[in-house]
């Protein structure tokens, strides 16, 4: 579980990193819905729809799936976004 500072403060600071196109799309909308998962749990997604975002694999050929996996594990995970800012690639997902 995550608190509420925590969640709004990593919240506001993914949106600031998107407005200044530091990180790709695909990174911070996997990240966003990790970090509601992990905030809201069976209130945010279903869990056939979580198991199949944490098993998006790092090497998946596709690049804004391997973005977004890796934003949602790290939402999921807690993580602190500012880590991944210089870690994010440039591909855009939908």
């Amino acid at each position: 579980m995550i608190d509420d500072p925590t969640f709004i403060e990593y919240m506001e600071r993914v949106n600031a990193y998107q407005e200044s196109n530091r990180g790709s799309p695909c990174l911070w909308k996997g990240y966003r819905n990790g970090l509601r998962r992990l905030r809201f749990g069976e209130s945010f997604g279903t869990d056939a729809q979580h198991t199949i975002r944490m098993a998006i694999p790092l090497d998946d050929p596709d690049p804004s799936r391997h973005e977004y996996g890796r934003g949602y594990r790290a939402g999921y995970a807690g993580d602190n976004p500012t880590v991944l800012v210089d870690q994010a690639s440039r591909f855009c997902c939908s």
